[in-house]
């Protein structure tokens, strides 16, 4: 196996080893490096049970579990969540007890118990309505908002009461003067809900506010942002938001609700993906190749312009777009990639070394 070292201040794990065991619904096997799944939607990492959940994206059918394991030497067998046609979009609810996953394919939001693996519910469309294409989520206490739109200009956020006696997706939440192209992304935190739809130009944000009568009101809306936004998320405090767009050179930072300029943080190329930290201090920022000083991904602090330190990736991988994602203790990043032409997403450890240098080699076959 050949093997390359990297510059200072990075080490990259090798794919996480993965979960086996028997349960309904589950899928148990072994595998290559890459998940097994034909496309990516999105990953959240459940750290009670130390583990990450990627899903398959619209093409797909199923969610990959994967441990979280940081040891040099990590194995490659998979469990797969199954019966999740089109798996893209997910949040994990307050307690962390269950995984909500946005169904594009089935016209509905799941829940899995992130102990069992098990479907726990599937919530559906109010009033029976399909061809509406869930896509995205975000969480604000129990309320889950959804990006959803299968065809042009048909794209809406929906809203999920988790609490309420009988949860169904009430659609139309976005204001009638507000029309989205598609399924928008969304980021949300708070009171705070921002909403952008993906791969346009330019970019328009959109800044709602959520009410105690669990309604969103419009607060801002500007073409900012730049064009073809692949990535955005806001601070764990909700007062910025940022945003990886195709067009520029940086990741941008806003003020929220009023998206006044705060902050940028630079990536050479057109950024992918963009994840501020747990505690609200750092940023992680990446493109899919060639970054930076050559580094994919770069962790600046939120308020400074140098980083603190940056990650390559194996020879013929990319990151992809939204393909990052922090550990809850800040300890080090997950990055989802592919392989040349392989569409199976990878998992990928970066953290920085405790000497200036890598810990270990990273495994490139």
């Amino acid at each position: 196996m050949a093997r390359r070292r990297v510059a200072a201040f990075v080490s990259v794990f090798s794919c996480a080893a993965l979960f086996v065991g028997g349960l309904a619904g589950v899928a148990v096997g072994k595998g290559h490096d890459g998940l097994p799944l034909p496309g990516y939607g999105a990953a959240v990492v459940d750290a009670a049970h130390r583990q990450v959940f990627v899903s398959g994206g619209s093409g797909g059918q199923g969610i990959a579990v994967a441990e979280l394991s940081h040891r040099e030497r990590a194995g490659n067998r998979h469990r797969l969540i199954e019966n999740q046609p089109g798996a893209h979009g997910m949040v994990l609810s307050e307690d962390g007890r269950t995984l909500f996953v946005a169904l594009s394919a089935a016209d509905a939001v799941s829940a899995i118990d992130t102990a069992t693996h098990k479907e726990t519910a599937r919530y559906a469309v109010a009033g029976g309505k399909e061809h509406v294409c869930p896509t995205h989520l975000a969480r604000t206490g129990t309320l889950l908002w959804i990006g959803y739109g299968c065809e042009a200009w048909e794209g809406g956020i929906a809203r999920l009461d988790t609490a309420a006696g009988k949860p169904e997706l009430e659609l139309d939440q976005h204001g009638s003067a507000v029309r989205f192209e598609r399924a928008p992304a969304l980021t949300a935190t708070g009171t705070v809900l921002v909403a952008s739809q993906p791969h346009l130009s330019p970019a328009r944000l959109l800044a709602y506010t959520v009410g105690t009568d669990k309604t969103l009101t419009l607060a801002k809306d500007e073409r900012r942002g730049g064009s073809n936004l692949n990535d955005l998320a806001l601070t764990p405090d909700g007062t910025r938001l940022l945003t990886a767009a195709g067009s520029e050179d940086r990741v941008l930072g806003f003020t929220t609700p009023a998206l006044g300029d705060n902050g940028a943080w630079y990536t050479r190329h057109s950024p992918v993906a963009v994840a501020p930290s747990p505690d609200g201090t750092l940023v992680a920022v990446g493109v899919g190749s060639g970054g930076h000083k050559g580094k994919e991904v770069s962790v600046y602090p939120l308020n400074g312009s140098e980083p603190k330190w940056a990650a390559g990736l194996p020879s013929h991988e990319r990151l992809l777009d939204r393909g990052l994602v922090w550990l809850p203790d800040q300890s080090a990043l997950v990055a989802v990639t592919v392989r040349d032409d392989d569409p199976a997403p990878r998992l990928r450890f970066l953290k920085p070394g405790h000497d200036g240098g890598p810990e270990w080699p990273i495994p490139v076959s």
